[in-house]
């Protein structure tokens, strides 16, 4: 490729669009080669270093935006519903587990198999206001907060749900931009543990439709659900196992 350049310009050859950073004295020529020997280009130019990575670059894009014209484009619930035979309306309500005809139901689950669909769940979240996702606010993932994320995470999974951990380190700030967090990728409930310094901005989130759970501290006169060890009784139940041990 041969291409012309004058004397303080950049040359005219382009890298995404972009000239190439190498200047030619005025009236001169360059030929693009490559000084690699596999290539199989002979007589390297002084310019071929500068040149040939701009070429090099421009096919990786080139070969890269063929890649993403030819991916496959996910199923909809449009293509489920063609293959399956059958209205829009009833695949919906199939996904959204509504009684459909048993004959429905079979080749709506045929079709989703061959299509490989998956539902939109930022579409649903926003359709529905439910996530299928459960916050858990932790200062700490040690001992406890552990085995308590594990059977969290248990527990919710029997009902369709996972479980997104927020550690906070203790510190008010962190546990506000948690509970944001949470608030803004509209979780189903936030399981926390109380803070006082942050009831106002709790008690805004409750008013604006959020579920909360409190652990472990209390927020006095919240409208929120609870769930609290009551380590006086627990530790008596601990005494007479610990000395039948000994």
């Amino acid at each position: 490729m041969d291409f012309p350049s004058s004397e303080g310009k950049i040359g005219s050859a382009f890298n995404d669009g972009k000239p190439c950073a190498f200047r030619m004295p005025a009236g001169t020529f360059g030929r693009v080669t490559h000084p690699h020997p596999d290539i199989g280009f002979t007589g390297p130019h002084r310019l071929s270093r500068l040149l040939v990575p701009c070429r090099i670059k421009r096919a990786m894009t080139s070969r890269a935006n063929a890649q993403n014209q030819v991916r496959k484009r996910p199923a909809t619930i449009v293509d489920v519903a063609q293959a399956a035979g059958v209205a829009i309306g009833t695949v919906s309500r199939h996904l959204n587990g509504q009684p459909v005809r048993a004959s429905n139901r079979d080749q709506i689950e045929r079709a989703i198999a061959a299509l490989g669909y998956r539902r939109n769940s930022t579409a649903v979240a926003m359709k529905t206001n439910t996530s299928r996702i459960v916050g858990f606010s932790v200062p700490a993932l040690g001992e406890f907060h552990a085995a308590m994320l594990e059977q969290l995470s248990r527990q919710m999974r029997l009902s369709g749900r996972a479980v997104l951990s927020f550690c906070h380190n203790t510190q008010p700030a962190t546990i506000r931009e948690g509970l944001e967090f949470f608030a803004a990728h509209r979780v189903d409930a936030p399981v926390m543990d109380g803070e006082e310094s942050i009831r106002r901005e709790v008690l805004r989130h409750i008013d604006e439709g959020l579920v909360v759970v409190l652990y472990d501290n209390d927020i006095p006169g919240l409208p929120v659900d609870r769930v609290f060890v009551d380590n006086r009784k627990a530790s008596a139940r601990r005494q007479p196992s610990a000395r039948a041990g000994a």
